[in-house]
């Protein structure tokens, strides 16, 4: 389901946060964010550890990686 940074905000509003979602697909390029999982990310405006917003993505062998409104948290690739 697309979210829009707006609705990210409205969902924030709401009480909601955004923990995780799935990318269809089992090679590791899938777990790149997207410019609009970033951006979502951001509107939430999550603060967890460090004071970042943190997400992780899942691929469909359940591989993931954790990342920020910035970029991959802790693989260093920034967009």
């Amino acid at each position: 389901m697309p979210v829009t940074p707006e609705m990210g905000r409205e969902l924030a509003r709401q009480g909601w946060r955004w923990s995780s979602h799935t990318n269809p697909g089992s090679e590791r390029n899938v777990l790149r964010p997207s410019d609009g999982d970033r951006a979502v990310l951001g509107a939430m405006e999550q603060v967890m550890e460090r004071h970042v917003s943190i997400s992780r993505i899942f691929n469909s062998r359940g591989d993931s990686i954790l990342f920020t409104p910035n970029g991959d948290g802790l693989q260093g690739w920034k967009p």
